[in-house]
């Protein structure tokens, strides 16, 4: 093993003076938001608390219409989305329903 040097210990201390912001535990501060609607006669209620890597996968697809599917899996249960899926709504009603998703969550954007 090789001896500290001056340098190493000049490392350690300003490793030492890092702060770090433990978002581990600011992510169990975050409240349920619950976010409710209704879409081809049916009410759903969905978490806007959702996966990170599923958000990941949407944005990194976000300029293709191949996305929606990924966007509504980020917040829908399977049956939800099935449900949604075989509603027989227009186009622009999913439009409306991706639009209110996004803007719940840029309104959370805070915690």
């Amino acid at each position: 093993m090789a001896e500290p040097t001056e340098e190493t210990a000049d490392k350690v201390v300003a490793l030492a003076a890092v702060e770090f912001y433990d978002f581990d535990a600011a992510m169990g501060e975050l409240e349920d938001r619950p976010y409710g609607f209704t879409y081809g006669g049916e009410n759903y209620t969905v978490d806007m608390n959702v996966d990170a890597g599923k958000m990941l996968m949407f944005f990194a697809n976000s300029g293709d219409l191949k996305s929606i599917p990924i966007l509504l899996r980020v917040f829908l249960s399977d049956e939800q989305y099935d449900a949604i899926a075989a509603a027989g709504e227009p186009f622009q009603k999913l439009e409306l329903l991706i639009g209110k998703f996004a803007e719940e969550l840029g309104s959370g954007s805070g915690n």
